[in-house]
């Protein structure tokens, strides 16, 4: 959500938090990427690149890690 209204900092901050809680997350794939779209938005694309390897690793199908990545490429 932050992305998305001009706070990519506080974005990446979220998702960064959201990997390291406890319990860990459902579907941590989600948080990837979102790193992924925070880190691209700080003009970060070699990290944003990692995050979105990271979410396919764990979600090969997922939809917007497969985008994400085509579009960082």
């Amino acid at each position: 959500a932050y992305e998305k209204t001009g706070s990519p900092k506080k974005a990446l901050y979220s998702f960064d938090s959201a990997l390291l809680a406890k319990p860990a997350l459902r579907r941590p794939a989600a948080a990837h990427v979102g790193r992924a779209t925070a880190l691209r938005a700080l003009g970060k694309k070699r990290d944003a690149a990692i995050a979105v390897r990271k979410a396919l690793k764990l979600e090969p199908n997922h939809r917007e890690a497969l985008q994400l990545a085509k579009e960082l490429r």
